[in-house]
This record gives C-alpha cells, structure tokens and sequence, in this order.
C-alpha cells in the first residue's frame, strides 16, 4: 500500500509555519462527573485484535498512523481529532464484518480523519481538501462520502468513545505538571497508537504516560497526586509504565521507519537512563526542560 504525500509544501515551508501540532489542550474543563464517565466507558473502547478477520497487517496499521500524524499535525488539527480518528479506524475493523482487503486501508484511514475532525475542530477539515490536497483525487469525493455513512452505521453514530487523550487532559487539569513534562506525556501517547493491540485502557495509557514523562524529568513527587487523580493504583500501574517504557525504548528499533511524529511535531528521541526522553525543537519546552533538570541537580 503507498500513502500519499499529505501535502504539495516541502518540510521547511511547514516549519517556517510553525505547523508542528498535535498537541492536546482542550479548552472547556473536564469534571470530575465527566472523568467518572469516561471510566466507566472506556472498557468500551478496546479494539483489541481489530485487524484479525481482514487481510490488513499491524505494519499497514502502523504505516496509516505515522501517516495520519504527518497530515493531521500539518493541517493544524488538535490532539484530539489524531487520537479520535485513530479510535474510529480501529473500532471500524474491529466492528465491520466483512474481511477488508489491505486496498481499503487508505480509504478507511482518510476518512477516519474526515470524521474525527468534524466531530472535534472548530474549523473541520473540509471533503474538498480531503479530495485534493490529501487523497490527490485517488479517492472521490462519492467515495470518501459513502465510507464516512459505512463507518458511522457501523459504531451506531457512537463517536463518543474514551480516548487516552481526554484522560490526559483532565489528569492535566488537576495536577498541573509543567509544560516539558506535559509535552513529553501528549508524544508519548502519539507514538504509543502506533503500537498494536497494546490492550490498555485509555486511563492507562494517560497515567502511565504522565508518570514516565514525571520520572524521566526527576519530577517523581508528581506521582503519588498523578495516582490519586487517575484512580489507579501504584501496583497496577508499575506493571503498565514498565510495559510503555519499554514500548518507547524499542521505538528506534522496532518502529524506526516511521518518522512522521519527530518530523512533524518537532521531536528527537535521545532516551537517556536517567533523564529526558526526548530533545524538542520547542524553545519554551527546552527552557523548562533544563530549568526542572537544573532545580533537580
């Protein structure tokens, strides 16, 4: 399967424009009523082995994701609509019941995007970008139109589906960590949906994201109030922070080809034992960077 190029605007041009996006700042608070909700929801929201019954393979999956990244970070979506529409993708294999060839990938990928965007940006991606500037009119418009009816019959116009992202905000909301270790968090969780079938919970994921993004900047005494926010307990997240830092570890190896994320959203991983997971290009999140790093020392 070949993927477009999103865009007809080379990597610099989308610097100079300071495109690199993605970032998740919700802007309306997250109650706890709302919190409590998305718990009990989020079960829910599992996709487990969604690409079993179809000839589409977790590399293809992975190969959609990092591509996804690239377009949506360029189009300045929010964090949401990334982590809504890889969600909505997933669900739709999971739930379809008839066996997709790996042709179909691309169609249900772009329309994923179209989907979670309206459902989630003030200024929504429009069909006729979709059909020009990020399909290349290799999908018409008839098409895109008639999978967007398909997926949504499918998920029952259930859109409202738990996603790490949601728990992060509102764990953000209440133990305000500093930008670094916020911006660390948001690109641990983009590359973790590059993974498949992790089989964690969107609570999870956020938790342990947040902590690994507390510890890697010698911000520890952030956990004990990270954990009584998530409602998690330190036994069982031990178990799910090991298991995502592990995941970020192998990056290079195992999902090295996919670049898309450091390309666009202005990161490097460097991975240090003690220390930072990644080097941004963000002049404000370096400055915090090295001042947590500096207060620690």
């Amino acid at each position: 399967m070949q993927l477009e190029q999103s865009i007809d605007c080379t990597l610099q041009e989308w610097t100079d424009l300071k495109l690199n996006n993605l970032r998740i700042d919700r802007k309306q608070r997250i109650t706890e009523d709302i919190f409590s909700s998305l718990k009990l929801g989020e079960a829910e929201s599992i996709t487990g082995t969604c690409l079993a019954k179809h000839s589409i393979t977790a590399e293809l999956r992975s190969r959609m994701i990092d591509w996804m990244i690239e377009v949506l970070a360029q189009y300045r979506t929010s964090g949401q609509t990334f982590f809504l529409a890889v969600k909505i993708m997933d669900k739709y294999f999971q739930k379809c019941t008839e066996s997709l060839p790996a042709t179909k990938l691309h169609l249900v990928g772009v329309t994923s995007m179209f989907i979670a965007s309206k459902f989630e940006d003030i200024y929504s991606l429009r069909l006729k970008i979709v059909y020009e500037k990020i399909a290349h009119k290799r999908l018409s418009e008839k098409s895109i139109r008639k999978m967007e009816q398909k997926i949504l019959r499918t998920l029952k116009f259930d859109l409202a589906i738990p996603n790490c992202a949601d728990f992060l905000g509102y764990l953000c909301e209440i133990v305000n960590p500093s930008l670094a270790i916020r911006r660390t968090a948001e690109l641990i969780l983009v590359l973790l949906q590059i993974y498949y079938n992790t089989g964690l919970l969107p609570s999870q994921e956020a938790t342990a994201a947040l902590i690994i993004a507390a510890n890697s900047l010698r911000q520890e005494r952030l956990v004990p109030k990270i954990l009584d926010a998530s409602e998690c307990s330190e036994f069982d997240m031990a178990f799910v922070v090991d298991r995502i830092l592990r995941g970020i570890y192998d990056f290079p190896r195992n999902l090295g080809s996919f670049k898309s994320a450091m390309k666009f959203l202005g990161f490097s991983l460097i991975l240090r034992t003690p220390g930072p997971l990644f080097v941004f290009e963000d002049l404000d999140v370096q400055a915090d960077q090295e001042q947590l790093l500096t207060i620690f020392n």
